[in-house]
């Protein structure tokens, strides 16, 4: 009887120990979401935009040009097809 109310104990013990150590796992994770999120952060606040040829253009100057260059295109493949 004293082995079983020894046993029964330690199973207690146990289950209030794995209880503990899940409390602890989820503050764990937690603690690592958060500075997988500042790091995220941080290494999107450090990319800088490379500059483009489209960055001071407007849509309506960007249209012009790309209209141009398909006449281009076109002139070129007509030169081609007619050799």
């Amino acid at each position: 009887m004293d082995k079983l109310k020894a046993l029964e104990t330690e199973r207690e013990n146990l289950l209030r120990r794995i209880d503990v150590l899940e409390e602890e796992l989820k503050i764990q994770k937690k603690s690592t979401e958060s500075v997988e999120k500042k790091h995220e952060s941080v290494q999107q606040k450090e990319q800088v935009k490379p500059l483009t040829l489209f960055d001071s253009i407007s849509n309506e100057e960007l249209k012009i040009k790309i209209d141009s260059f398909i006449e281009e295109i076109d002139q070129c493949i007509e030169i081609i097809e007619n050799k």
